[in-house]
């Protein structure tokens, strides 16, 4: 065989193998159209890693998919219940879905958790508000202060949760 022929047969191979890469990375590409379809493809790849079902929580958490959020942080935490992230985001969807206490026991965990976001005390407080928790919640957005001196929203919140305070306080004295 000449060295033309054996350079179009490489030529034709290769062609053929960069063909079917491409056509591969078209295909992959249609599941990166959106942030829970790449999620949801990654847990049926990998379903024993818990950074896969809490990155596909929190896809569901923006989108508004609050169970499904739910469940993916909760299998999240029954692969690793140290994973402070999923502890964190599970307090959120349990907070959007009006269930404080269980917002509560989700940022208390995180709190013992490494590494918490400093925003748990926040989160903490807003849930502790809801509750009519107010010396709670005071305490919450004081130590979330104390790390971040201008974290405006606990600013704002700890004032109302002194407000109401004061105020539960007059109508119980009535």
């Amino acid at each position: 065989m000449g060295k033309r022929v054996k350079g179009g047969i490489a030529g034709s191979i290769l062609l053929m193998i960069v063909g079917t890469l491409a056509m591969g990375a078209y295909a992959r590409n249609s599941l990166w159209k959106n942030e829970i379809g790449l999620w949801e493809d990654c847990v049926r790849k990998a379903p024993q890693k818990e950074r896969t079902h809490h990155n596909l929580g929190y896809a569901y958490y923006e989108a508004g998919q609050w169970e499904e959020a739910q469940g993916e942080f909760e299998k999240a935490l029954a692969l690793n219940p140290r994973y402070t992230l999923s502890m964190y985001n599970l307090g959120l969807v349990y907070y959007r879905k009006g269930m404080m206490q269980e917002a509560i026991d989700c940022n208390r965990k995180t709190l013992g958790l490494d590494r918490p976001p400093p925003e748990t005390h926040y989160n903490l407080g807003l849930a502790y508000s809801e509750r009519g928790l107010y010396s709670e919640a005071i305490e919450s957005f004081k130590t979330l202060l104390e790390i971040k001196p201008d974290y405006e929203k606990a600013h704002h919140y700890l004032g109302l949760a002194y407000q109401r305070l004061e105020r539960k306080n007059r109508e119980g004295t009535r």
